[in-house]
């Protein structure tokens, strides 16, 4: 089973949840958060590093036919660890674009405690609160 199957597996049974009970914003963020990473297609590869185990010898190909099965078709050689010789790891020009996540309103409101004096807004430190919390669910 690869990585997106399993994927598409857990979220068949979050959609259940949902269906089945009410569910918290924080629920629905994530099953929200799974579907957009099934959505985004895959990155191919734009070359490859390439490094010998055995002598240290390492160097870049942009050539698609250098991948980890080619090399342990290439040389069957094994250390003794059991790792082949030939250690390939494919590169990428970035990494894939994000969707921007926003506030739920609880989360807002929650934000808002310690930002009001009397009837009147702190706008400043709440626009900092707020700037803070987009900080932290938009990036790693």
């Amino acid at each position: 089973m690869t990585k997106d199957e399993a994927m598409k597996l857990a979220l068949d049974a979050l959609v259940d949840v949902q269906e089945m009970m009410t569910t918290s914003d924080w629920f629905n963020e994530r099953v929200q958060a799974v579907r957009q990473a099934l959505e985004q297609p895959e990155q191919k590869p734009v070359a490859w590093s390439v490094r010998n185990r055995l002598t240290g010898t390492h160097w870049y190909t942009h050539e698609s036919k250098y991948t980890s099965q080619y090399y342990a078709n290439l040389y069957s050689h094994r250390e003794s660890d059991g790792y082949p010789t030939m250690e390939v790891t494919p590169l990428y020009t970035a990494p894939p674009k994000r969707e921007w996540v926003g506030l739920t309103n609880e989360e807002i409101v929650k934000a808002s405690i310690g930002h009001v004096e009397g009837e009147h807004m702190l706008p400043h430190s709440f626009a900092r609160e707020i700037e803070k919390l987009l900080r932290e669910k938009n990036h790693d």
